[in-house]
């Protein structure tokens, strides 16, 4: 007689389905996992532009961190009012106990199995509590904790001139998937190898883009193959990418600018000749998906290409 099979939980499901489609990344997660060592740093800061899978380095660093032993505690800064207050409700919700104050939550995070992991992801939205943090929580955390930020913004300087976080704070600059790992996630996600580089060019290796590439080719499988909806994937990444751009002038700005090379304030003022340019690159300088090199600001290639 056939043991009757225990069925799946939803969410098992979906995990699987989100183990399968994790590709690369094995840099950054072995950095992640070597934290977890007595001598490993303190805190690492995962950043990159949007879509480009912070969110699925965080879930699988925390599912092999449980495996060994760990104690991982998730916020998600997006539902975490950014006050002392709303991080102690949001632990006493967690850990289910009552908590009066700061103490008594260090005081649950030791009696944690060790380590214990804080982690902190869509941490853009949470800046306002970036020095209550650095000031406050992290010195009165038991030496066996670790925080891991994840955000779109790259850390604050304060993380990396203070003396006593060197060595104990290091950055992940979270970049989009090479060419081989590209083909690997359309590969998984049950794309013919032939259709590969030309959804690639458009995704330029961003995996949320390479996501939404490979559902819409295989919604249109069998009623015109070899075609791929790829306007709707420029349109779906334009908007990822344009979500916290609330200002409609930076927006015009990054708009033009993403059809020269580099962005200087010389480019700016002959763009845009009634706009103080200084303002005009420094406020570019601040966006998430532009970095700045010597000769001027770049737009991140898959922004750019969007």
């Amino acid at each position: 007689m056939q043991p009757t099979p225990v069925p799946r939980r939803m969410d098992e499901l979906l995990e699987q389905r989100a183990r399968s489609t994790f590709v690369g990344r094995r840099r950054e997660l072995d950095a992640l996992l070597a934290g977890l060592d007595e001598d490993g740093p303190v805190i690492h800061h995962v950043h990159g532009i949007p879509g480009v899978g912070k969110s699925t380095l965080l879930e699988r660093f925390a599912e092999e961190a449980r495996a060994r032993g760990a104690s991982v505690l998730e916020f998600d800064c997006r539902q975490l009012e950014p006050t002392p207050g709303g991080f102690l409700r949001e632990l006493v919700a967690k850990l289910g106990r009552p908590l009066v104050d700061l103490a008594e939550a260090i005081e649950a995070i030791d009696g944690l199995p060790r380590p214990v992991v804080l982690m902190f992801d869509a941490y853009e939205v949470f800046r306002l509590m970036d020095a209550w943090l650095r000031r406050s929580l992290v010195p009165a955390l038991p030496d066996h904790a670790r925080l891991v930020l994840a955000g779109r913004e790259p850390p604050q300087p304060r993380w990396l001139t203070e003396l006593q976080w060197q060595g104990s704070y290091q950055g992940l600059l979270l970049e989009t998937l090479t060419e081989a790992e590209s083909g690997e996630l359309l590969v998984r996600a049950g794309i013919d190898p032939g259709q590969h580089r030309r959804l690639n060019e458009v995704a330029r290796g961003h995996p949320l883009s390479l996501q939404l590439a490979a559902a819409l080719a295989l919604e249109r499988t069998g009623i015109d193959p070899g075609t791929t909806p790829l306007e709707s994937v420029v349109r779906e990444m334009t908007r990822v990418f344009l979500a916290d751009v609330a200002d409609s002038r930076v927006r015009e700005w990054l708009q033009a600018v993403a059809v020269v090379r580099r962005v200087t304030e010389p480019v700016l003022a002959a763009l845009f000749p009634d706009v103080d340019a200084r303002e005009g690159y420094e406020r570019l300088a601040q966006l998430p998906f532009i970095a700045e090199s010597r000769d001027g600001l770049r737009l991140h290639e898959a922004v750019r290409d969007a």
